[in-house]
């Protein structure tokens, strides 16, 4: 008997799970404010908000809910709801669209940026800068490049952001050491970035050394110092591909929805703003 009560209970947990997936499956978008947007907001990490990460702030994304997606919690019905992640999906600065990109605010949000990929890129979209100083080690290409950025005054989107990826990731040595520890302390297989250090080629004019998530930073520090128009908000996204997790800079256009991505420094990954064939290569959250 105390077997077959065992039973019952396994086999109406999977049931309320089965549905409840369902559910989420087949969830409907709705206008307005979700319930727990401030759970969601106080859950967001403190870096978020600051320079290297991002150009938002709590008070933007609260005035930019359009439209929420509710999510059954999948917890047994005896659980506490309070022990239980909040599970609806808000859309923020634009409602989703067939097809769009959701990209996640930060690892595993439920705060999430619809970008639609027939709006990928600023082909002839131009913005006024006021860049400031901030110390950067530059190679000589990258400080010509930022020079000639910089003294420009009004410049196409499009060539900030090539700009920008180029003077930080030219001026870069990849640090393989430094990557190899992180992933032996977290107990990853290093033997492919073994394999990498065989064949990578510095080109011996790179002025400090680091990996995507040094670049990443600096990448957004510059972006933060342009004093680029309001309408242009960007925001770190880490990606995730079978090779191994990335750093990559988010740009859009917080009214037109147009948007394009910035990669940082990569031993396999060349470009500097990603084309918009090769997002794919950067797995999720841009793959389809």
């Amino acid at each position: 008997m105390r077997y077959f009560n065992i039973c019952i209970v396994v086999t109406y947990r999977k049931v309320y799970m089965f549905e409840c997936v369902k559910k989420r499956m087949a969830g409907t978008s709705i206008s307005g404010v979700p319930p727990d947007l401030d759970r969601l907001l106080q859950e967001a990490p403190v870096t978020l908000f600051s320079s290297e990460y991002s150009n938002l702030s709590i008070e933007q994304l609260r005035a930019s809910v359009c439209e929420y997606t509710p999510r059954p919690q999948l917890f047994f019905p005896k659980s506490s709801p309070a022990e239980t992640p909040p599970m609806n999906e808000t859309y923020v600065f634009f409602p989703p669209s067939e097809g769009a990109r959701l990209i996640p605010l930060w690892l595993n949000s439920f705060l999430k940026v619809p970008l639609s990929l027939d709006r990928y890129g600023f082909s002839g979209k131009t913005t006024e800068i006021r860049p400031r100083e901030i110390p950067l080690q530059l190679s000589t290409a990258a400080q010509t490049q930022y020079s000639r950025m910089a003294g420009m005054g009004k410049i196409e989107i499009a060539d900030m952001l090539e700009t920008v990826g180029f003077v930080v990731n030219d001026s870069m040595e990849y640090d393989f050491c430094k990557m190899i520890t992180i992933d032996r302390e977290l107990g990853n297989d290093i033997g492919k970035w073994e394999q990498l250090r065989t064949t990578y080629r510095p080109s011996g004019k790179e002025m400090v050394k680091g990996i995507c998530d040094d670049a990443g930073k600096t990448i957004r520090s510059i972006l933060s110092s342009l004093g680029i128009d309001e309408r242009l908000r960007f925001f770190y996204v880490g990606t995730m591909n079978a090779f191994a997790p990335h750093d990559t800079t988010a740009v859009f256009d917080s009214i037109s929805g147009y948007w394009a991505v910035i990669n940082s420094k990569s031993p396999t990954k060349p470009y500097n703003l990603v084309p918009p064939e090769k997002l794919g290569e950067l797995g999720f959250p841009y793959a389809a």
